[in-house]
């Protein structure tokens, strides 16, 4: 089990800590290492994190860096690095842009998961934020494709939990998203389950 990065509220001092450290859990000690601190995205939360199992790495997209935390706020990112989970270092993600089909907008608090298709690993990212968007990063060619064909999607929503299904081989690259969200001003939740094809 890894934590990355993420923020407490300091009372004592009454401001918010921001943290850039990784942190991992063993089962079998029930012990926490510290596996790298300030070596390579900058402090944030509200990013998502999206593991690699068999490239034993971990894919870190977005977040925020705590100024306001509204909609038109200008402390959301946009990059994307990899932590490697044999040398427990960072690598910065450099984007394609050529044939540029865009990029997500600077966005925190979405929800995202990685994706293999065909031998190729996509990162799926969804909303944010004031954000209702559904973009799908490449691995191998590094371009972002936003998907605008899709038939059903949450709309715009923060703080929701993306899980991806295995691949339905008889349909092709398949996501879906389990969502719960509260609903505005109760204490109940909602949840949404889509599935699209691609």
């Amino acid at each position: 089990m890894v934590i990355f990065m993420g923020y407490f509220y300091d009372h004592r001092n009454r401001r918010p800590t921001f943290c850039d450290d990784v942190w991992a859990y063993s089962l079998e000690q029930s012990t926490w290492a510290l596996l790298a601190k300030a070596q390579g995205p900058s402090a944030r939360y509200g990013h998502v994190v999206a593991i690699d199992p068999p490239s034993d790495r971990v894919i870190v997209h977005g977040g925020d860096i705590g100024r306001s935390n509204t909609k038109a706020d200008t402390s959301h990112l946009a990059d994307a690095w990899v932590f490697s989970l044999s040398s427990n270092t960072w690598t910065a993600l450099s984007y394609n842009t050529q044939g540029d089909q865009g990029a997500p907008s600077p966005r925190s608090l979405h929800t995202g998961a990685l994706l293999e298709h065909e031998e190729t690993k996509y990162l799926v990212v969804h909303g944010g934020l004031g954000v209702s968007d559904t973009w799908v990063l490449n691995l191998e060619t590094m371009q972002w494709k936003e998907h605008t064909q899709l038939s059903v999607a949450p709309g715009e929503r923060h703080g929701a939990t993306m899980v991806v299904s295995p691949v339905d081989a008889t349909t092709g690259m398949q996501f879906h998203h389990v969502l719960t969200v509260p609903a505005a001003n109760t204490q109940t939740n909602s949840t949404v389950v889509t599935g699209e094809n691609n």
